[in-house]
């Protein structure tokens, strides 16, 4: 007999012991088939599974868990008992059906894990916990992941068109390939490049999606309406408004959009508030200013891949500020400086 028949015959047999009508002989055959491998029982438990709770699913009364753990310890006790257990006879007719049924939800079951298997095996995803992650994939471009972010990129590229899902902040650098342009797939915008590197701010929760351009060119638009798109040049910043799907373009004024991936800050007579903002970017921190009337205060320095504390120690210096940490937050206060 072939594999596969061999295959289908196991289905039906363990479909007629969910029904009931099973006999002693082939009993033994499904006992011997399912200890004949580990592969084998693991089949068996995850159809004897789907099985039960799709006949449990309908009753509030039933714990699901601890029925399971009742049907798998009888199923594969050392004990030599059978696994029939006396029923009610049915008609034939409604056993018939309900076997059919069965096999409906088996084969449904095994068809839709193997499809989920198949499909989530096309993708590499890599994620950013509590740290930035850079990675370099198949076509040499390299991505750097902020914290809290997430990209699935294809194991193979398809021949025309190198496509990414982003959910979260990147910078990419990306590969030249004349003939295959690189596409960053984020909410509901897409992002086409050729070859350049660039920085794509997209957190859910963010009312807004940014892009700016380090060096190349890039084509930002929606990815259902192809002509409502902007080009964006080095030094350039495209801003997509989520509610009104509205792109504009301005001029980047920010040079420490990348301190997050450099811990390089540079700030030049920058108000103390929006330095806080800056740390809290870049480090991951929570720092809470206590006394506002410092919020104004201006900081001239560079700080160049410099740990958090050490940061903090030159501000204190040059503010006489008064810095208390608590857990995962950090107070800072001070004497105003006006």
């Amino acid at each position: 007999m072939g594999k596969n028949n061999t295959h289908i015959d196991n289905i039906d047999l363990i479909s007629r012991y969910l029904t009931n009508e099973i006999d002693s002989r082939e009993t033994v055959l499904l006992e011997n088939w399912v200890l004949k491998s580990e592969e084998n029982k693991n089949i068996f438990n995850k159809l004897k599974k789907t099985w039960a709770l799709s006949n449990t699913v309908k009753s509030t009364n039933i714990d699901i868990n601890a029925e399971w753990n009742k049907i798998q310890n009888k199923i594969f006790s050392s004990s030599k008992e059978t696994i029939v257990k006396s029923i009610k006879q049915k008609s034939n007719n409604f056993s018939f059906i309900y076997r059919i049924a069965a096999i409906v939800v088996l084969s449904f079951s095994i068809a839709f894990s193997a499809y989920y298997f198949i499909h989530k095996s096309k993708y590499n995803t890599f994620v950013a916990e509590n740290s930035v992650v850079t990675q370099k994939i198949s076509d040499g471009s390299i991505i750097t992941l902020n914290n809290n972010s997430k990209i699935e990129v294809p194991k193979e590229f398809d021949a025309n068109v190198r496509k990414v899902k982003l959910k979260g902040d990147a910078f990419f650098d990306v590969k030249h390939d004349e003939a295959k342009p690189f596409i960053i797939e984020t909410g509901k915008i897409e992002i086409q490049v050729l070859g350049t590197s660039f920085y794509v701010k997209s957190q859910k929760n963010s009312p807004t999606i940014e892009v700016i351009v380090k060096t190349g060119k890039v084509a930002v638009r929606l990815a259902n309406d192809l002509k409502n798109e902007i080009i964006l040049t080095p030094d350039e910043k495209g801003i997509f408004t989520k509610s009104n799907n509205q792109f504009k373009k301005i001029s980047n004024t920010d040079v420490n959009y990348l301190s997050w991936k450099t811990k390089f800050l540079i700030f030049k007579n920058e108000k103390f508030i929006n330095v806080v903002k800056k740390l809290n970017e870049t480090y991951h921190t929570h720092i809470i200013i206590t006394n506002h009337r410092i919020n104004n205060c201006t900081i001239t320095a560079t700080f160049n891949n410099k740990s958090i504390d050490a940061v903090l120690n030159i501000l204190q210096a040059t503010l006489d500020l008064d810095i208390k940490k608590q857990k995962n937050t950090i107070f800072i206060s001070g004497n105003s400086c006006e």
